[in-house]
């Protein structure tokens, strides 16, 4: 895992090129963890908001080197009806069969979608995670209508379309 000064280059380079887009971001520093958090609006059709947060995950496999994983978590609805829950969970499945980076998924105890994606990072790390980024934006974009309507009422939702 890369050190605390490597750490913060590379969630400040990613906070300038949210920025140049005009998103709100938040650059927080805890004990243990530096954490990106970026609000996007405009999602979708919906023009719907979702908060993104972004940290460097530490994970070493054994007794080798540590390895460079830059983990998304977006919180994509919030406040999801407790008997929703379940249908929901299972409305995401055909969606993250579509879904070319990470996956949807469900966090019961807050009843709030997320979608999460981790990348690994390689030998140039600060253009791997320009990218992550850029790639992790279009997919939210692209499946949010879809995936905040099962959020709403996945009972009711329309049958996920083939592309």
């Amino acid at each position: 895992m890369a050190d605390r000064k490597e750490q913060r280059a590379l969630l400040a380079g990613l906070e300038a090129l949210l920025q140049e887009y005009e998103i709100e971001t938040q650059l927080s520093e805890g004990e243990n963890l530096l954490v990106l958090r970026a609000r996007f609006n405009g999602l979708g059709t919906a023009d719907g908001t979702a908060l993104m947060e972004i940290c460097e995950y530490p994970f070493t496999v054994g007794e080798g080197e540590p390895m460079r994983l830059l983990q998304f978590y977006t919180t994509t609805a919030e406040n999801i009806d407790e008997k929703n829950l379940l249908p929901a969970l299972t409305a995401l499945e055909p969606v993250n069969m579509r879904c070319p980076l990470g996956a949807f998924g469900i966090y019961a105890p807050l009843r709030q979608m997320y979608h999460k994606y981790t990348a690994l990072l390689g030998a140039n790390p600060e253009a791997e995670a320009r990218s992550a980024l850029l790639a992790v934006a279009e997919v939210l974009d692209r499946l949010f209508d879809e995936t905040i309507i099962i959020a709403d009422d996945a009972a009711n939702a329309a049958p996920a379309r083939s592309e």
